[in-house]
C-alpha cells in the first residue's frame, strides 16, 4: 500500500543518519553563515545578501532515479541514471538604488531599505539517460524581468559595544528584528518534456515574498515547520534555536499558456489546445537538521501547484486542470541529496511517487 505521508520515510532516514552523528555545538557566527547556505538556487537565497548584483547560480547533480516500488503507475519501470539541474543567471542588474534613485541603500534609525531592478534567467529540470526512465518530466527556462524591493529592521541593544565605526559596521550592537523581501514584474518561459512531445510557451506576471522574523519572535519560535528538527538538533547536540529560513516563501505566478505541442490535451479534447490561463503557487522552506561526520544535513521541502482557470468541461472532468507536486529533500554540505516526490507536474499522466539519490557535481 502507498504511504499517505510520505515525509515519515525521510524523517525516518534523518533519524537513521543523525544516529552516528558525533554530537557538535555549533557556534552562533557559524550558524547564521549557515542560515544562508543550500544546494538550490532559489530567489530566497537573495535576501541573505539582497544588495549583490550577482545572483547568478549553476547546480548539477548526478542522480539515480528509482520509483517507488508500490507506485501503481510506475508500469514495471526499473530506476535508471540522469542529471538534475538548476541555473540561474543574471542578464543585467541595476545594484542597489536608494529612495532618490541612485547607487546606495538607506539607513536610518535602524532601518535598511533600497531597491533595484534586474533581469535574469533561470533554468531547471531533470535529464534522464534512458528516456524511460520515471522521473518528474518537466523542463522549465524563464526570463524574469523584476523590480525588487527590501527592507530590513534592526534595534540598538547595547550601545557599549559599538565604541568604534567598525564595531557600529559589523552590527555588534544591533539585533536583526526582521528582513522583507519582494520580487514582483514580468515572465516569460519554454515548458517542454525530454521527448519534446509536449511544448509550453508561457507570459506574465510573477512575485516571490519571503519575510525573516526576528530569532526570538513568537512567530519564530512556535514556527510548526521548524518544531521537529529543533528536537532533533537539541537532542545531537546541535544549536536547537529557531532558524530564520525556515519561514516559508512564497512564489506566485500568474500566467497565459500557449501550447506548441501537447498530446496529452489533443487526446482529450480531439484538436489542437488553445491558450489559457494558469495559476501557479510554489510554497518552500529550508531548514537545519544537524551534523553527520562534521558536515551538516538540512531539510528542505516544496510545494507545486498548477491550476488552469475557467478550463474547458473535458480538461476538467480528465483531472487535467490541476497539477499538485511535493518535494522533500535531505541535503548534506558533502553534496549529497536523497529527495522523494509525489503527485503530478504538467504533461504526466497520472500521480506517482519517486525516489531520488544525488551527488553535486562540481566544475
Amino acid at each position: 500500500m502507498r504511504s499517505k505521508h510520505p515525509m515519515v520515510p525521510v524523517v525516518g532516514f534523518c533519524l537513521a543518519l543523525l544516529s552516528f552523528a558525533m554530537p557538535t555545538q555549533a557556534e552562533e557566527e557559524n550558524e547564521a553563515n549557515a542560515e544562508t547556505e543550500s544546494s538550490l538556487c532559489p530567489a530566497q537565497q537573495q535576501a541573505a545578501d539582497a544588495s549583490q548584483t550577482d545572483t547568478s547560480c549553476f547546480l548539477f547533480h548526478l542522480v539515480y532515479l528509482q520509483p517507488e516500488s508500490d507506485s501503481e503507475n510506475n508500469n514495471g519501470l526499473s530506476g535508471g541514471l540522469g542529471v538534475t539541474y538548476d541555473l540561474q543567471y543574471s542578464l543585467w542588474d541595476t545594484g542597489s538604488l536608494n529612495s532618490e534613485g541612485e547607487a546606495g541603500v538607506d539607513k536610518q534609525d535602524g532601518i535598511t531599505r533600497f531597491h533595484k531592478y534586474h533581469l535574469d534567467f533561470h533554468a531547471n529540470g531533470t535529464y534522464a539517460f534512458d528516456q524511460d526512465t520515471p522521473r518528474k518530466d518537466f523542463i522549465k527556462a524563464k526570463v524574469d524581468g523584476l523590480y525588487q524591493w527590501y527592507r530590513e529592521d534592526k534595534q540598538f541593544v547595547d550601545r557599549s559595544l559599538c565604541l568604534k565605526p567598525e564595531d557600529i559596521a559589523a552590527g555588534r550592537c544591533q539585533v536583526t528584528l526582521g528582513s522583507l523581501f519582494v520580487d514582483a514584474g514580468l515572465t516569460a518561459s519554454y515548458e517542454s518534456d525530454q521527448r519534446r512531445e509536449n511544448v509550453n510557451y508561457t507570459y506574465g506576471a510573477t512575485a516571490h515574498v519571503s519575510w525573516w522574523p526576528d530569532r526570538d519572535s513568537a512567530v519564530l519560535k512556535f514556527n510548526p515547520l521548524d518544531w521537529p528538527f529543533r528536537m532533533i538538533r537539541k537532542a545531537t547536540g546541535d544549536d536547537p534555536r529557531p532558524i530564520r529560513q525556515s519561514m516559508p516563501s512564497l512564489l506566485l505566478n500568474l500566467e497565459r499558456v500557449s501550447p506548441d505541442k501537447d498530446t496529452l490535451r489533443q487526446e482529450v479534447l480531439g484538436a489542437s489546445s488553445e491558450d489559457h490561463d494558469r495559476l501557479n503557487i510554489e510554497l518552500g522552506f529550508s531548514t537545519a537538521v544537524g551534523t553527520f561526520s562534521e558536515k551538516r544535513v538540512n531539510f528542505s521541502a516544496s510545494l507545486r501547484y498548477f491550476r488552469e482557470l475557467d478550463p474547458p468541461t473535458a480538461i476538467e472532468a480528465a483531472d487535467m486542470d490541476t497539477h499538485k507536486a511535493i518535494f522533500y529533500s535531505l541535503e548534506m554540505d558533502s553534496g549529497w541529496r536523497l529527495t522523494y516526490a509525489t503527485g503530478k507536474l504538467p504533461f504526466d499522466r497520472e500521480e506517482d511517487q519517486l525516489w531520488e539519490l544525488g551527488y553535486q557535481l562540481d566544475y
